[in-house]
């Protein structure tokens, strides 16, 4: 889980774009599950449930502000389970 939170850090940082982010964010969801899952059952099921439909909303153009403090609110609670 540790490669995810790095990866969410970077991602919050504005290192990349937020739209870009918007999408790699739920490619890495993808890409990383069977990891993440082993590693961590409960908060893998929650960040899968509540991100994707965060990022889907992340259009071009758009004031991140809000996607990023939800994905943060999301992460945040994922570290408690």
């Amino acid at each position: 889980m540790d490669k995810f939170f790095n990866f969410i850090e970077k991602g919050l940082s504005e290192e990349i774009n937020f739209f870009v982010f918007s999408i790699d964010l739920e490619h890495y969801l993808v890409d990383h599950y069977e990891e993440m899952y082993t590693e961590n059952k409960e908060a893998t099921l929650y960040l899968n449930d509540l991100l994707p439909d965060e990022a889907q909303k992340m259009e071009p153009g758009m004031n991140p502000d809000s996607f990023c403090e939800r994905v943060k609110e999301i992460v945040e609670k994922s570290k408690t389970l």
